[in-house]
């Protein structure tokens, strides 16, 4: 898969990565958008090489933990997940939400929402 890797302050470049896998407690999510986070542009400033940012993310659900209740393969789901600037993103599901069925993907970034 493809994940946005810094290479130095304010720059950076697409590489390779395996897609993750989650733990029985967690679920992949296959990424479709991920927020801007002001909070992550002074790093982003100072970023050093293979550091990596976007933590609002919204996606479909790919994989779900076997402790996991509540969530199913294919749902629309957002919240706060690290490494979001990448195809597959590991999620907790105590730090996600259900996306409404009549709320547009780019507008389901979970930031703006709180």
């Amino acid at each position: 898969m493809k994940r946005i890797e810094m290479t130095g302050p304010g720059k950076s470049r697409v590489i390779d990565i395996p897609v993750p896998s989650c733990g029985d407690n967690e679920i992949l999510v296959r990424v479709i958008y991920t927020g801007i986070c002001h909070s992550e542009y002074y790093p982003w400033l100072t970023a050093q090489a293979g550091q990596h940012f976007g933590h609002e993310a919204v996606g479909r659900v790919a994989a779900v933990g076997k402790n996991v209740t509540g969530w199913k393969e294919g749902e629309r789901i957002t919240g706060l997940g690290g490494g979001g600037y990448q195809e597959y993103i590991v999620m907790d599901p105590d730090k996600a939400c259900h996306v409404p069925g009549n709320l547009a993907d780019e507008d389901a970034i979970v930031e703006p929402l709180a």
